[in-house]
């Protein structure tokens, strides 16, 4: 069994990148295959960046669960925040439950966006939307 499939934070940063690398509308919107959980130093704008994931377990005698707060990041140097604001949209829908995301190896009791801030960077070209997911996960099968 490989770490990903007894790790939940693991298994779900892996299906937050898949689900976006596939994800056309995010292509038609102009962020190609820029969706990455380690940037490249040369890393054209705009990109998304899986960020931080706040791992909490709750394991009792009826069962395994694990709380997962996830941090999506998406980076932009177009003027208004206007880009940022149009894939932190759709980021905050492609990444729930409701829109079929899932979690290879648990169940998904619960998954969905707590929000997103937009905030303009110091070197005032760079923008940034910081988008909060919070998950539940339990694991399925043997």
């Amino acid at each position: 069994m490989s770490i990903i499939e007894t790790d939940p934070s693991l298994a779900l940063q892996a299906a937050e990148v898949a689900r976006l690398k596939a994800d056309t509308d995010l292509d038609a919107l102009g962020l190609g295959d820029r969706v990455f959980d380690s940037v490249p130093q040369n890393a054209a704008f705009p990109y998304i960046k899986i960020g931080e994931h706040v791992v909490t377990p709750d394991d009792s005698p009826c069962g395994s669960l694990t709380e997962i707060l996830s941090t999506v990041r998406v980076y932009s140097r177009k003027p208004g925040r206007v880009e940022c604001k149009r894939f932190a949209e759709r980021l905050r829908f492609r990444l729930t439950k409701e829109s079929g995301f899932a979690v290879t190896g648990y169940r998904m009791v619960l998954g969905y966006c707590d929000g997103y801030t937009i905030e303009e960077h110091s070197d005032g070209l760079t923008h940034q939307a910081i988008l909060e997911f919070r998950y539940r996960l339990e694991p399925v099968g043997p």
